[in-house]
């Protein structure tokens, strides 16, 4: 019989002390985080498509405090809604945090210091992406006896910046391959 563990633990790196579990992916959890984001989503994919339309604009006649509106919806969103909804869905404990005397845990997420919630919405988003062979790879040993060191670069939210250092456009999607 094989048995398949459905989390994982890791500590931080950017505060050693904690240790975040994270639910590993499975079908049901790809089908709700997809419900998740759906929504928040739907409306990312607008306003890029209203930004591009006035970027298509001659320059002089460019409507660019609507387009930093745009920006300003885009930049609340991805903070508010999405970056959320992925931490919410993929960590199912932490341990090891405590804010002004104050234990801290999943659900007090808005409370934690934002260079974790950054590392944490990166190793939910890189677990989300790893199929076996590359889970299996990812806890490999190094020679040394460590762990080898695991680089997430999610498929599923795919960041792009201009080369003039222009907006950021992020796109999310879930991919089907696990």
């Amino acid at each position: 019989m094989k048995h398949y563990n459905t989390t994982r633990s890791i500590p931080l790196e950017t505060f050693p002390e904690v240790e975040v579990v994270l639910r590993k992916m499975t079908e049901g959890r790809r089908l709700e985080l997809r419900k998740a984001i759906g929504e928040p989503n739907r409306r990312i994919r607008e306003i890029l498509r209203e930004q591009a339309a006035i970027e298509q604009q001659p320059e002089e006649t460019r409507d660019m405090s609507k387009w930093l509106e745009l920006q300003d919806e885009f930049d609340g969103i991805m903070l508010e809604s999405i970056n959320v909804a992925w931490v919410r869905w993929g960590v199912k404990q932490i341990s090891g945090l405590e804010v002004d005397g104050k234990s801290l845990g999943v659900e007090d997420l808005m409370d934690w210091p934002s260079e974790m919630f950054g590392e944490v919405l990166s190793l939910v988003k890189g677990e989300a992406e790893l199929n076996g062979t590359e889970r299996k790879n990812s806890e490999s040993r190094t020679t040394g006896g460590e762990p080898a060191p695991v680089s997430p670069s999610p498929s599923t939210a795919d960041s792009a910046r201009s080369a003039d250092g222009g907006a950021s456009e992020t796109v999310v999607s879930i991919s089907q391959a696990g």
